[in-house]
């Protein structure tokens, strides 16, 4: 039984782990950021789930369930001119970082400890330009 689905057009796939950026202190202590672009993508990202939640008028999941993340990738991005799978494609553990997070940060779940499943995650290529992420939140 499907509890929430929506496929959403981002700008790109943000990843949080890779974004990091160190900072220092006056102090000379460091401490560790999150980057620009990775914080752009968060924001929007938030933004986008927030509008397919009240679309979808579901109240706050505080049950375990399974996630299916599919990351779509424009063919140009997806592959390199030779056919292979390029480099730009981030790691398939790495991506699910940020829409995890935003989905407790809207209030679709209430903590992402929640998910015990991405049973059929996966990343794929599709025609046009456009980064498309497409979720559906089921119970295990």
């Amino acid at each position: 039984m499907t509890v929430f689905k929506c496929l959403v057009e981002v700008s790109s796939h943000g990843i949080l782990k890779n974004n990091k950026q160190i900072l220092r202190k006056f102090s000379g202590q460091r401490f560790i950021g999150t980057s620009n672009r990775a914080k752009h993508a968060q924001n929007y990202l938030n933004a986008l789930l927030l509008r397919e939640k009240m679309k979808s008028r579901i109240d706050t999941i505080d049950f375990d369930v399974k996630v299916k993340f599919v990351f779509h990738y424009p063919k140009s991005v997806y592959f390199t001119k030779a056919g292979k799978r390029s480099n730009k494609v981030g790691d398939l553990s790495n991506l699910y970082e940020l829409p995890q997070d935003c989905l407790q940060k809207v209030g679709i779940l209430s903590n992402d400890s929640l998910i015990v499943s991405h049973d059929g995650s996966h990343r794929a290529p599709i025609d046009g330009v456009k980064y498309m992420l497409e979720i559906e939140i089921t119970r295990p």
